[in-house]
């Protein structure tokens, strides 16, 4: 065969081989998905319910989800909510430049200090931290205007929730324990005797405890009306990571590569073979007819 001919079976055999590699490489993947009968996968799982707060009954929490609303909206739905006991609930994620976190974080209990708040909680580290400050309900807007300026906001929500009747049912059972506590009081002034007098201080004892209980729980709910909680979650702008230098990926990397060409030849040629045999026996046999007829 000349040259031409040899070239033309080479680019033969070459795509046979990568055939060959495809159809290994693809028949060899685990896990493929069989989609006879079924859908497809969902690509985000369904989005988890928002629960309400511990010590809110659900049809008393309203939530309003605010993305970046204006300081004009805010004061407007806090005047549509007076002579109610409401509970404001803030969190803001913002982005500060490589290097100011701790100083941002500081900055954050510097505003709560200087409205009036403290800080409840913080945790800070070198490249995010988290700070929750307690400030008047109406410097909500204030502290969180504050925070803007530290930084690009990535998120920011606000949570309202309304306590009216809950406070009102603390109030009416904390009433109702003192007027007891006053009627046990007279009994036990009246009391005739030992026995007597044991069982009305053992009920007496009941209603005071009650009654501590109620006074630390309202006094809970007063405290959280009058001091709104503001979370910030700080983090660092990450600039452009160049990926680090490895010479053992790099080797593997070649190696993996060598593997595969390697593979195009041995798939190829085993491909190759059967049709390289057949081809080589119809020419001998074209040649050899034409032979006979000259």
């Amino acid at each position: 065969m000349n040259l031409k001919k040899i070239g033309l079976a080479s680019l033969v055999i070459l795509a046979l081989g990568v055939m060959g590699f495809l159809y290994t490489l693809f028949s060899q993947v685990p896990g493929r998905y069989e989609w006879e009968g079924r859908g497809a996968p969902a690509i985000m799982p369904a989005p988890m319910p928002v629960l309400p707060r511990i010590g809110v009954s659900p049809p008393k929490a309203a939530e309003y989800h605010m993305e970046h609303v204006s300081a004009e909206e805010k004061r407007i739905q806090y005047a549509q909510t007076q002579g109610r006991a409401m509970v404001y609930e803030a969190d803001m994620t913002i982005e500060v430049e490589e290097g100011t976190v701790q100083e941002k974080a500081r900055a954050i209990m510097g505003i709560a200090t200087s409205l009036s708040g403290y800080v409840a909680s913080s945790w800070i580290e070198k490249e995010s931290a988290v700070i929750s400050i307690k400030v008047p309900a109406n410097q909500l807007d204030a502290a969180m205007n504050a925070v803007r300026s530290l930084g690009e906001v990535k998120s920011e929500n606000l949570n309202a929730y309304d306590v009216t009747d809950q406070m009102i049912d603390l109030k009416a059972r904390l009433n109702n324990s003192k007027a007891a506590e006053r009627r046990l009081l007279e009994i036990l002034s009246m009391a005739q005797n030992v026995e007597e007098v044991l069982m009305v201080e053992d009920r007496l004892k009941q209603v005071r405890e009650e009654i501590e209980v109620l006074e630390a729980q309202l006094k809970n709910l007063q405290s959280r009306v009058e001091y709104s909680t503001l979370t910030v979650t700080i983090r660092e702008k990450k600039g452009i990571e160049l990926p680090e230098f490895n010479l053992s990926r790099l080797i593997n990397l070649a190696l993996t590569a060598l593997y595969v060409a390697v593979s195009f030849i041995i798939v190829g040629s085993f491909f190759a073979a059967p049709l390289g045999v057949v081809g080589w026996l119809g020419l001998w046999i074209y040649r050899k007819r034409k032979a006979s007829q000259s």
